[in-house]
């Protein structure tokens, strides 16, 4: 029984290939150069299960979404990863594969049987190697591309650590019967939200690779996206921290746990 539900917006399709991307990857570099080429395209579908990490509370007008939305340019699928459920730190760590393990086999899954994809490249930069010494993990160079493949082409003479996502999904469809890789580019912690040097980097391979045409005016939307987004969470955060909300979620009332975890 597959945990994964898939909500077409019209007819199922099929693609030779599939790239797949976190939408928050530290830098914002896959998700801003890939907008750039998605442009104004609508998802083909929603990818969906009870294991991803989804917000309860929504509005309209401008209602959200749920789910992972994939996106179809010709003959490749773009699969958005745009929630990710277990924190990294501390406890979050073993509780990980209790929560991904059925989600992400069962999307390598889906793709390789039913949408017939037999390659699949996951886009991510390496912000994992500031937390490690230069001798360990040194921070590679944002304007260069790495890959590594997992189905025994390209292997990575790079030394480069891996967050979950980044290696669980190629891995999985490796096992999945297909192509699995990663294209990895380096990062360059300051003060911007967006490394635009790793942006270009990925437009530049995205373009050479797949054969796409990109429009700068797509990836710059996706930048107002980006800081609208990060202005919004500040405020609320501010206007929270300041209402009864916070106080009603705070006390229980809101649980039936009572553990001061709205809906669980």
């Amino acid at each position: 029984m597959s945990e994964l539900d898939v909500y077409w917006a019209k007819e199922p399709v099929k693609a030779k290939q599939c790239i797949v991307f976190v939408e928050g990857d530290h830098g914002y570099a896959p998700w801003v150069s890939l907008a750039g080429f998605i442009g104004d395209r609508k998802p083909v579908a929603h990818l969906l299960s009870k294991f991803h990490k989804q917000e309860v509370f929504n509005g309209v007008p401008d209602f959200m979404e749920p789910g992972w939305p994939l996106y179809l340019i010709d003959d490749t699928l773009i699969l958005n990863i745009n929630s990710w459920h277990v924190n990294m730190s501390g406890d979050g760590t073993s509780n990980f594969w209790i929560y991904f393990y059925p989600v992400v086999r069962d999307t390598c899954a889906f793709l390789a049987n039913e949408c017939k994809v037999n390659r699949l490249d996951f886009l991510t930069v390496t912000a994992a190697h500031e937390s490690f010494p230069d001798e360990v993990y040194e921070q590679l160079d944002n304007t260069k591309i790495y890959k590594h493949s997992f189905s025994g082409g390209e292997e990575s003479k790079t030394e480069i650590f891996l967050l979950t996502p980044a290696w669980m999904f190629p891995w999985f469809f490796t096992k999945a019967g297909g192509e699995g890789g990663i294209t990895v580019t380096g990062f360059k912690p300051d003060d911007d939200l967006v490394d635009s040097n790793a942006v270009e980097t990925f437009a530049e391979y995205i373009s050479d690779e797949y054969n796409f045409v990109f429009d700068s005016d797509s990836s710059l939307g996706a930048v107002k996206e980006i800081t609208e987004i990060a202005d919004a969470e500040n405020k609320a955060n501010k206007i929270l921290q300041k209402s009864t909300i916070s106080e009603f979620i705070g006390s229980g009332k809101g649980n039936v746990n009572g553990d001061g975890v709205m809906f669980g």
